[in-house]
C-alpha cells in the first residue's frame, strides 16, 4: 500500500477512541478547500477585470503612438508607414491619424472636445464596434457637411441623438482677433460607449481628410497608431528602434560617404526613428 494513502485513512478514518481527531482533520481539509477556492476565484476576476481594462484601453489608444512634435504634423508619414510594415513584420497594423483639440457645439451646449481625423478602412480603433446608435459611417456627405461618431457620455451631456447636426470649431493655437478658429459643420452618424466615461466624454470621430483640412494641415498628419499581435512585442520594438537608431546615428558621423551618396535616405529614416524613440 502506498504509504501516503496509508498515512491519509489513518488521520481520516480513525477509531471510535479518536473520533475527536478525526473531526479536526475534516474541518482543516474544508477550511484549506475554502481558502484555495476563494483565492482561485479572485486571482480569476482580477485577471478578468485586467484582460477587459486592458483591451479597452488598447482599442482606443493602440499599443504604440507615433507624434510629431513640429505643428505642421509629418509630412513623410506614408513613408514612415511603409517602412515599418517592412521592418516589423508582427505589427498586427497601422494607421495615420489627425488629431487636435476643438470645441464642440450644439445649440447652447459647448464642450471641448479632441477631434480626431481617421482612416476608416485602416483604423485600429474598437469605438466603431461599439455603437448604441446610428451607424459607424463616417464618409463625408458634400463639401458642407461631413459625419462623426460622438461618445454616449458627451452626446448625454449635450444632448445629441444620432443625425443632429453639430458645428466644430477648429483651435489653432490661442485663438484672437488674428488667429480665428476655423468652423465646420457635422452631422451625427452614430454614438459609440466603450464603457471608458472619460474618453467617451471627449474624443470624437471623423474622416482623416475633414480634420486635415479644419486644421490646415494639407497632406500631413499629426501622428500614426499602431497595434501589436501581443503586449510584449511594443517593449520589444522600442529596444529594436533605439539599437537601430544609434546604430543609424553612429553611421551619419562616421560615415561621409553614405551621407553624401544618400543623403535623402539618412535623413528620412534617421527622422522615422525619431518619431518613435
Amino acid at each position: 500500500m502506498n504509504y501516503k494513502l496509508f498515512i491519509a485513512g489513518r488521520f481520516l478514518f480513525s477509531k471510535g477512541e479518536s473520533k475527536f481527531i478525526s473531526f479536526i482533520t475534516y474541518i482543516s481539509i474544508i477550511g484549506v478547500t475554502l481558502g484555495v477556492a476563494a483565492l482561485i476565484i479572485a486571482v480569476s476576476v482580477l485577471n478578468g477585470f485586467e484582460k477587459e481594462i486592458r483591451d479597452k484601453v488598447a482599442g482606443l489608444v493602440s499599443h504604440i503612438q507615433i507624434t510629431s512634435f513640429l505643428s505642421e504634423g509629418l509630412s513623410d508619414h506614408k513613408e514612415v508607414i511603409t517602412m515599418m510594415k517592412n521592418d516589423f513584420k508582427k505589427l498586427k497594423g497601422i494607421s495615420p491619424i489627425v488629431q487636435k483639440e476643438a470645441v464642440i457645439r450644439f445649440k447652447t451646449g459647448v464642450e471641448g472636445i479632441i477631434l480626431k481625423g481617421i482612416v476608416p478602412e485602416t483604423d485600429l480603433s474598437k469605438s466603431k464596434n461599439k455603437i448604441i446608435s446610428g451607424s459607424s459611417d463616417i464618409s463625408p456627405v458634400d463639401s458642407n457637411f461631413s459625419k462623426l461618431l460622438i461618445g454616449d457620455k458627451l452626446a448625454k451631456k449635450l444632448g445629441i441623438e444620432a443625425g443632429n447636426k453639430v458645428i466644430v470649431f477648429g483651435l489653432n493655437g490661442i485663438p484672437g482677433p488674428f488667429n480665428q478658429p476655423k468652423l465646420k459643420q457635422f452631422i451625427v452618424s452614430g454614438i459609440y460607449e466603450t464603457g471608458l466615461k472619460e474618453l467617451d466624454d471627449i474624443i470624437i470621430y471623423t474622416d482623416i481628410r475633414t480634420t486635415q483640412k479644419l486644421f490646415e494641415y494639407g497632406e500631413n498628419v499629426s501622428g500614426m497608431r499602431s497595434s501589436c499581435m501581443t503586449l510584449i512585442m511594443p517593449e520589444l520594438l522600442l529596444i529594436k528602434l533605439k539599437l537601430r537608431s544609434a546604430i543609424l546615428i553612429i553611421l551619419s558621423l562616421f560615415s561621409s560617404y553614405t551621407s553624401r551618396s544618400s543623403p535623402g535616405w539618412n535623413c528620412r529614416k534617421l527622422r522615422y526613428l525619431s518619431y518613435l524613440v
